[in-house]
C-alpha cells in the first residue's frame, strides 16, 4: 500500500512538472503577444504626436493672371493638427490691361495631417531610430494680395482647400514630409487699378473671380518637438462653461402703423434690437499635456523676407537664446547677429513709408533682448465662454504673447544701389538741414529695441513673430519671423491633476 502511494506521488509531481512547464511556455507567449501588441499601439501613438515647427517649401499656381508664387511657409504641427503661414511675391496682369503688378501674398491654413500607421516602415521616437509612412492631409486656407506700390491697400483675396497624400521619412531630431497637394483656389474679384472698364456698348465689365484647380507638390522639413523626451502626461483642468439658452430677438421700429384693411402692422423708419436669452452654467474638463517647467538653450534664426521692388531689403539674424517656462509664463534671453533690412524713409509718427522703394538697403546688427509672455490659452477659451483655472500645469503646446526689450548694436550700413545711395550721401552732407534720422540711415545708431511678439511653442521648438522698434534706428523698424529650437536641460517633477 505504502509502495502505491509513494508511485502516485511521484507521478503527481512528474504530471505537475509538465503542465507547469506548458504553462510557462504559454505565459511566456502570451508576454511575447503582449509586449508586441503594446509596442505597436505605441508606435501609433507616437506616429499621431509627431510634433514640431519647420519650413514648407512650394510653388502655388493660383491662375492664368498670377505667375507662380514661391512659398517658405512656417508649417506647425501639434499632433494631427497643422497651421502654415506664409509670405510671398507675384506678378498680377489683369487680362483688360498690360500693366503688371508688383503684389506681395499673404497665405495661412489650418487642417489636419492622419499618419496611416498600419502601412509604416521601421520603428521610432523623437531621437531614436527611423520610420517610414503614408499619410493624407486636408486644409482650409486664405491669401491676401497686396500692391506694393499702394501700401497697405488690399488688392483682391482667394479662398483655399486642399487635400493631399503623403509620405513621411522620420530620423532622429527630423521630420521631412513629402506631399502632393490637389488644391482648389477661389480667388475673388480684383481690385487692381485698370480692372474695371467699359466695352463697345459702355456696359461696365470687370475682372471676374475664377475657380482653378492646382496641383502643387510640396516638401517640409519639420524640427521635432521632442514629445518622446518631455514624455507629457494627459492632466485634465477643471472649469465652466457659459451656455445660452432661449436666445431671441425683437425689432422696435420707430413708425408702425396698423392697416385695418390688411390687418398688418406696416413698419418703417429706424429700429432698434432688443435680444433675450437665459443661460446657465456647465462643468467642463479640458485636457492638457503637461510637461513640467523646464529650462532649455539652443539655437534660433529670424528672418523678413522682402519681394522684388519691396520696401525694404531682406533680413536675416542667427543667434543662441536659453528658454524657460512655467506654468502661464515663458521668458527668454538672446543674442542674434546678421543684417536688418532698412526702408528708405519714415514719416513723423516713424511708420514706413511703403511708395519708397529706391533708398534700401541694410545694417549690420547684434540685438540682445529679453522677452517675457503668457501663455494666452485660458483667454482663448475664455472667449469661447469656457473659464479654467489651470492646476500648475506646463503644456507641451502653448501660444503666449509678451514684450521684448534689449540693446541694437548697430556697426554700418550698405545701400541696395550703392552709386545712388552715394548721391544720397552727398546730398545730405551738402544739405544738413534735410538729413534726418528718419531718411538718412548714417544718422541710425545703436541703441534701444523694444517690441513685443505672437507665437506658438511645440515642445523643444517654438515660432514667434516679433516686432522689433529700434529707438536711435527707425529705419529698421521691423517684424520678424523667428524658428527657435531649445533642448531642455532642467526639468521640474509635474504636479498632480
Amino acid at each position: 500500500m505504502k509502495k502505491h502511494a509513494f508511485v502516485l506521488i511521484i507521478l503527481f509531481f512528474k504530471i505537475y512538472s509538465i503542465f507547469s512547464q506548458v504553462k510557462e511556455n504559454t505565459n511566456k507567449d502570451s508576454v511575447k503577444a503582449i509586449l508586441k501588441r503594446y509596442y505597436s499601439e505605441n508606435q501609433k501613438k507616437l506616429d499621431r504626436t509627431t510634433s514640431g515647427i519647420g519650413v514648407e517649401v512650394s510653388n502655388v499656381n493660383y491662375g492664368p493672371n498670377y505667375q507662380p508664387i514661391h512659398f517658405n511657409k512656417i508649417h506647425l504641427r501639434a499632433n494631427i493638427f497643422e497651421f502654415k503661414v506664409g509670405i510671398g511675391n507675384s506678378f498680377y496682369q489683369s487680362p483688360f490691361s498690360t500693366t503688371v503688378f508688383n503684389t506681395q501674398v499673404s497665405t495661412w491654413s489650418m487642417g489636419v495631417n492622419q499618419p496611416i500607421s498600419v502601412l509604416g516602415i521601421g520603428n521610432a521616437n523623437s531621437t531614436k531610430g527611423i520610420r517610414l509612412l503614408p499619410f493624407f492631409t486636408a486644409d482650409f486656407g486664405h491669401s491676401s494680395f497686396k500692391q506694393y506700390t499702394r501700401g497697405d491697400e488690399k488688392q483682391a483675396s482667394a479662398f483655399h482647400l486642399s487635400i493631399a497624400p503623403g509620405y513621411r521619412v522620420k530620423i532622429p531630431y527630423i521630420i521631412i514630409d513629402f506631399k502632393f497637394n490637389i488644391t482648389w483656389n477661389n480667388v475673388t474679384e480684383t481690385k487692381y487699378p485698370g480692372s474695371t472698364f467699359v466695352n463697345n456698348s459702355n456696359v461696365y465689365i470687370k475682372d471676374k473671380s475664377f475657380k482653378n484647380f492646382s496641383f502643387t507638390p510640396c516638401v517640409s522639413f519639420i524640427v521635432d518637438g521632442l514629445f518622446s523626451k518631455f514624455n507629457p502626461k494627459n492632466s485634465l483642468i477643471k472649469g465652466n462653461m457659459v451656455v445660452y439658452d432661449n436666445i431671441s430677438e425683437k425689432k422696435y421700429y420707430a413708425n408702425e402703423t396698423y392697416i385695418p384693411e390688411t390687418g398688418k402692422t406696416q413698419k418703417e423708419g429706424l429700429y432698434k434690437t432688443e435680444t433675450t436669452y437665459q443661460y446657465h452654467t456647465e462643468a467642463v474638463e479640458i485636457p492638457i499635456s503637461d510637461i513640467g517647467a523646464f529650462i532649455g538653450i539652443g539655437p534660433r534664426i529670424l528672418y523678413r523676407p522682402a519681394a522684388t521692388n519691396s520696401y525694404r531689403m531682406p533680413s536675416l539674424l542667427g543667434g543662441f537664446g536659453a528658454h524657460a517656462r512655467y506654468t502661464l509664463l515663458s521668458l527668454d534671453l538672446n543674442v542674434d547677429k546678421g543684417t536688418a533690412g532698412f526702408s528708405g524713409e519714415v514719416d513723423v509718427d516713424r511708420k514706413i513709408r511703403t511708395n519708397i522703394i529706391d533708398t534700401k538697403g541694410t545694417f549690420d546688427v547684434t540685438n540682445v533682448t529679453a522677452n517675457i509672455g503668457i501663455d494666452i490659452g485660458p483667454v482663448l477659451f475664455a472667449l469661447g465662454g469656457i473659464v479654467a483655472k489651470r492646476n500648475g500645469q506646463t503644456p507641451y503646446f502653448s501660444i503666449s504673447a509678451g514684450l521684448i526689450y534689449g540693446h541694437s548694436y548697430l556697426n554700418n550700413y550698405t545701400y541696395n544701389d550703392k552709386a545712388l545711395g552715394d548721391s544720397y550721401q552727398a546730398y545730405y552732407n551738402a544739405n544738413p538741414d534735410k538729413s534726418t534720422i528718419l531718411n538718412n540711415p548714417a544718422l541710425n545708431k545703436s541703441g534701444e529695441i523694444h517690441g513685443w511678439f505672437i507665437g506658438a511653442d511645440v515642445g523643444a521648438v517654438g515660432f514667434r513673430y516679433e516686432f522689433n522698434k529700434y529707438t536711435s534706428a527707425p529705419l529698421a523698424r521691423c517684424g520678424y519671423y523667428a524658428i527657435s529650437y531649445k533642448y531642455p536641460l532642467f526639468k521640474s517633477k509635474r504636479k498632480a491633476s
